[in-house]
């Protein structure tokens, strides 16, 4: 409860409906997740109490479901961390950034006046404050105000991140509890339609990822990485086909169905393990080795929409505004967030390549049982 109060405070602080960049959108997905989990321990408390195998049976479901998305969305806003210091600098002036500039401009009052400052060279700053307010204390000013806000934030985040780690290793403590109270026969009951159902996650997560990088099938062949949001499409169609297979093979108890859909479901783990392998390997190449123009710095900062673009035109869009280094590691911390969100689903494959073979072997076993 203490987590989704944190985050729903962070969400209104860096808040702006016009761009997800300021991570107000990360947040927003934590705070959910973290409200999902205070009621989902509601729900394994009152099972406990009441020594109820259904309402333990629930908890321990919605807590799989939860659990791997937790880990993306902390691990979303951890990395936010590393480039809290840019998206502020860019994001200072916009209104959206009027609580932050209250609270860290000194004095108070300067808010929206002196320390209202976009960054620009010092001789343009200084003109810009002399001829509005009569003063060369602009820049000064808004420079203690954005570093006092970054630390503040920073170390909000990091409370945050820190929390969160001590959730997860709370959470698998309690589903190993759980786990072991229901037995593996109650266990098994359940499982087989359950775990296609939790199938629907990986298949939105990379549905997803595959639209929000689709930018990058813009950028020219140099890149070498274009082809990366086209995967992810991809794999979200091979899994369209092997979820409503792995039902029915589920239901029709049939040991040869089961073999074909673990086959695919390998199949599918391997891809999610070249994707998470790639998006790592790609945010150390744009960290290191890209070296792009200006022109497709440009493509890059308005098809992700950064603020402050002023030139965003179709056909030729440019964003002065922001440096080569700036969008690269915007774009390194993109690969990184697709990468851990790939690993995230292969988590669920396995479960469901583990669980198929369960039922197979128990219908081996029935079957032998009943000769």
């Amino acid at each position: 409860l203490i987590s989704a109060a944190l985050c729903v405070f962070l969400t209104f602080l860096l808040y702006n409906p016009h761009s997800a960049t300021s991570g107000w959108l990360n947040w927003a997905g934590l705070t959910t997740v973290s409200a999902y989990l205070f009621i989902v321990c509601i729900i394994g408390m009152r099972g406990a109490h009441l020594v109820s195998l259904q309402l333990l049976l629930d908890y321990f479901w919605a807590s799989i479901v939860i659990i791997a998305p937790y880990i993306l969305v902390l691990f979303s806003c951890f990395n936010f961390y590393t480039s809290i210091a840019t998206i502020f600098k860019h994001q200072w002036t916009d209104n959206s950034f009027a609580g932050i500039r209250k609270n860290s401009c000194s004095p108070r009052d300067t808010a929206n006046t002196l320390c209202n400052v976009p960054y620009a060279p010092t001789d343009e700053i200084n003109q810009l404050c002399l001829s509005m307010y009569n003063s060369t204390d602009c820049q000064r000013i808004r420079d203690s105000a954005l570093a006092a806000s970054v630390e503040y934030s920073g170390q909000l985040i990091l409370a945050q991140s820190l929390a969160g780690v001590v959730i997860i290793l709370i959470l698998s403590y309690a589903l190993y509890t759980a786990f072991h109270i229901l037995t593996t026969r109650v266990f098994t009951q359940s499982m087989n339609d359950n775990i296609n159902y939790l199938l629907l996650i990986p298949i939105a997560s990379c549905a997803a990822i595959g639209a929000y990088y689709w930018w990058m099938t813009a950028l020219d062949t140099g890149f070498g990485f274009t082809y990366y949001p086209v995967i992810f499409i991809a794999l979200a169609c091979a899994q369209c086909v092997a979820l409503p297979f792995g039902i029915y093979a589920g239901r029709q108890k049939s040991r040869l169905l089961l073999a074909i859909y673990m086959s695919v479901v390998v199949l599918i783990i391997m891809l999610l393990i070249t994707c998470c392998v790639l998006g790592w390997v790609a945010s150390f190449f744009v960290t290191y080795s890209w070296s792009p123009t200006q022109e497709i710095i440009g493509v890059v900062a308005c098809a992700k929409k950064l603020i402050g673009c002023s030139d965003c035109v179709d056909g030729s869009p440019k964003c002065p505004e922001w440096s080569s280094e700036e969008v690269r590691s915007l774009v390194s911390s993109d690969f990184k967030l697709a990468g851990t969100a790939a690993a995230c689903c292969i988590t669920y494959f396995v479960g469901a390549l583990i669980i198929a073979h369960l039922v197979r072997q128990n219908l081996k076993e029935y079957r032998c049982e009943f000769v």
